[in-house]
């Protein structure tokens, strides 16, 4: 509940506000935690459709913000790296500079579809085939 309450009110100050789920990074596994993690983390499945990948960026000296670029073309959708390694390079070039990031996997919503000839289509990416959009309920 608090987690549509929050994006409703993003959204009711005028606010582009999407959920997407952040991806574990190396440095949030200490070298200690060995082969536990890993099994926790390969045993926990959570099957969404995914645009892509985004990132998630904090410049050095900002603290308790960080940012995510805009789509071009799709206001209402982040920039989304499709290919992982473009993603990699991107992390790699800013992490480089003393910029930390965060990769996030930017998840279809129900609202992202409509009805078009009796089948859901995506508004952003008609073409595309997705299976079911993603409902909040699953991260909770």
């Amino acid at each position: 509940m608090a987690l549509r309450e929050e994006v409703a009110r993003h959204r009711a100050a005028g606010l582009r506000c999407r959920i997407a789920t952040a991806l574990a990074c190396p440095a949030d596994v200490p070298l200690s935690a060995g082969t536990a993690v890993a099994e926790t983390v390969a045993a926990f499945q959570l099957r969404s459709e995914i645009y892509g990948w985004s990132l998630m960026y904090q410049p050095p000296g900002v603290s308790g913000r960080a940012f995510v670029d805009a789509d071009d073309s799709l206001p209402d959708l982040p920039a989304c790296f499709e290919l992982p390694l473009e993603l990699v390079d991107r992390i790699a070039f800013l992490e480089s500079r003393g910029i930390r990031t965060r990769p996030l996997a930017v998840i279809t919503r129900p609202e992202d579809f409509e009805p078009v000839a009796g089948r859901l289509r995506n508004r952003f990416r008609p073409d595309a085939r997705f299976h079911e959009p993603f409902a909040i309920d699953r991260l909770l």
